[in-house]
């Protein structure tokens, strides 16, 4: 057992004294600053001993994690109970968030409200009772009160709080989520909202929502959710050494030498399309850190490869493809690279996990990535989003953005994820591989909305959440150096870049008659065999050019903070 560090004695202190005023608020904490054990330590306080605290969760796997560390951490033992309901138990949201068996919980857990109320009601009142529920058990908990004698609860936890805000037609049902805001539902005391990532309705959607007739839950409410006890965002986190910072990494890889390089992979491999392999290439560079600048600035060691990475895919499709394709193309890339001395001696293996899973697969695959690989190589888990929420693995070096996300929110999260401390650890990678069409301007690539969407909402993600990013974007925007904490990294074959370095800090070529240029008038000579061909200059050229047109773009689609009125899109859905 530990005791609480500073900042969650003062969590503590402020959730005390807001309690002393208010009935619900809310507390800001970064992920992996101890969110969990906050919580807990504010409900022997606030609650304690005789009494009953309500802790919601989105999904059993974060319940089971939860009661876990609570047991663990508790300073007096206490009697949980668990609530699942029966839509949760083994199906798989089409979205890939994790929803597992009730079965694969390590206590019982109860859909009957009566047998519910009936428990909690005879629990020893020498400790506090605690009630673990997910958001979609929500009517088993509202059940046992209204029709089973089932007390007010004296606290409310909602975790993940972000999850609970949404947009309700007037007259229509509630989901599950926003349910829990009402006494009417389910009665409580007091209620706290606790999540890293708040979640807002923009001035746009508010005016939209009050012409369409739709009650919005938007954590800026101070009706439904309290004003602000306590918050400690990712930037603080930081600077006081709790969390490790993170870099974002775009990857510019050019299409025309990974398809020179794989064709056989890309005939043979009928679901592999071009951009994917293209991206497959830049993300085994950037994970064996070829070509990064901040080696050097952050005086590591060694360039050691990155050895623990999550990739985020669109669908599960995608990302089982990723895992069957992944290493096929890198052997046949690298096959065609006929300087042996410059090959990388680096592996990478990767394995898929889905919602779909049960606990046990899918912690033999959290193992599998937390055991040590072997020397130079790398361990990559693929997943859509089930990995984005709640899972800790301490350890890990990057995440991989391998397609737009829709939700800020699961960016943030699965940012988090790379920002854990670990010994030994300087930074986290935040890695954005694109692609480049061979023969195509910056500015012609750019206005493919669809390809390079996928940067602007990472970083705009990141800077709604992150108040350190601002600064980075505007010192972007005046041509200042941001490598360390944007990069643009042009991705080409090794010998390409190589022999692009050489030309740019070549010495000027001899005459055939053994003269040097600068003693002949302008105009002479072709070119002595040992001198590059235009291709890879023209190449640099392209990636030069690109990542300046990509930094231009950067400042103008981020440059102004706004909370996404991409929250409007639902209401527009309800409305119609």
């Amino acid at each position: 057992k530990h005791g609480p560090l500073e900042h969650q004695k003062e969590a503590l202190a402020k959730a005390k004294e807001g309690f002393s005023e208010y009935d619900r608020g809310k507390i800001i904490m970064a992920c992996g600053t101890g969110k969990t054990y906050t919580s807990l330590i504010i409900a022997e306080q606030i609650a304690g001993v005789g009494k009953t605290v309500l802790y919601m969760v989105p999904s059993l796997s974060l319940m089971s994690q939860t009661i876990r560390e609570w047991k663990n951490d508790a300073t007096e033992d206490f009697t949980a109970f668990s609530a699942c309901s029966d839509e949760t138990v083994g199906s798989r949201k089409k979205d890939d968030e994790v929803i597992i068996s009730k079965n694969d919980l390590a206590f019982p857990a109860t859909t009957n409200a009566n047998d519910l109320a009936q428990a909690v009601t005879k629990a020893p009142k020498d400790r506090m009772t605690v009630v673990f529920s997910t958001y979609h058990s929500i009517d088993v908990i509202s059940e046992a009160q209204k029709s089973h004698g089932l007390q007010s609860f004296d606290l409310i936890i909602c975790d993940e709080a972000h999850r609970t805000t949404g947009a309700t037609l007037v007259g229509e049902d509630e989901s599950s989520f926003v349910k829990i805001h009402k006494n009417d539902n389910v009665s409580g005391k007091k209620r706290l909202y606790m999540t890293a990532t708040p979640r807002i309705y923009g001035d746009k959607a508010k005016s939209k929502a009050d012409d369409e007739n739709v009650a919005l839950a938007s954590m800026d409410d101070v009706d439904t959710y309290g004003p602000l006890f306590f918050h400690r965002g990712f930037g603080w986190a930081v600077e006081n050494n709790l969390l490790t910072d993170y870099k974002v990494v775009v990857l510019a890889v050019d299409e025309g030498i990974v398809s020179e390089k794989v064709q056989n992979r890309l005939a043979e491999g009928a679901e592999l399309k071009l951009d994917d392999a293209t991206k497959i290439v830049g993300c085994y560079k950037a994970l064996a850190k070829d070509g990064l600048k901040e080696i050097d600035a952050l005086d590591f060691s060694s360039m050691k490869p990155m050895r623990r990475a999550l990739a985020f895919c669109q669908n599960i499709k995608l990302s089982k493809l990723l895992e069957q394709e992944f290493v096929q193309v890198v052997e046949e890339y690298r096959s065609k690279d006929t300087d042996e001395e410059k090959k990388l001696d680096f592996r990478v293996e990767l394995k898929h996990v889905d919602g779909g899973f049960d606990a046990d697969m899918r912690n033999d695959r959290l193992n599998w990535l937390k055991d040590d690989p072997e020397d130079n190589t790398c361990r990559v888990l693929t997943n859509v989003r089930c990995l984005s929420e709640g899972v800790d693995v301490p350890a890990l070096d990057a995440v991989i953005f391998m397609h737009p996300r829709k939700s800020q929110i699961d960016v943030v999260q699965s940012v988090g994820r790379v920002m854990r401390k670990s010994e030994g650890k300087d930074l986290g990678y935040v890695i954005i591989p694109i692609t480049v069409a061979p023969g195509v301007t910056p500015q012609k690539a750019l206005n493919d909305n669809e390809k390079y969407r996928v940067v602007w909402q990472i970083l705009n993600a990141l800077r709604s959440h992150d108040e350190r990013f601002d600064s980075t974007i505007n010192k972007m925007g005046l041509g200042e150096d941001v490598s360390d904490r944007i990069e643009i990294v042009g991705v080409g074959a090794r010998e390409e870049l190589d022999a692009t370095t050489a030309v740019v800090d070549d010495i000027k070529p001899k005459k055939r008659d053994g003269k040097d240029e600068s003693e002949t008038v302008e105009g002479g000579s072709e070119p002595s065999p040992e001198e590059p061909s235009d291709q890879p200059e023209q190449l640099a050229f392209v990636l030069s050019d690109l990542s300046k047109a990509i930094k231009a773009k950067i400042v103008e689609r981020c440059g102004t903070r706004d909370y996404w009125e991409n929250w409007a899109k639902d209401i527009a859905k309800i409305a119609q």
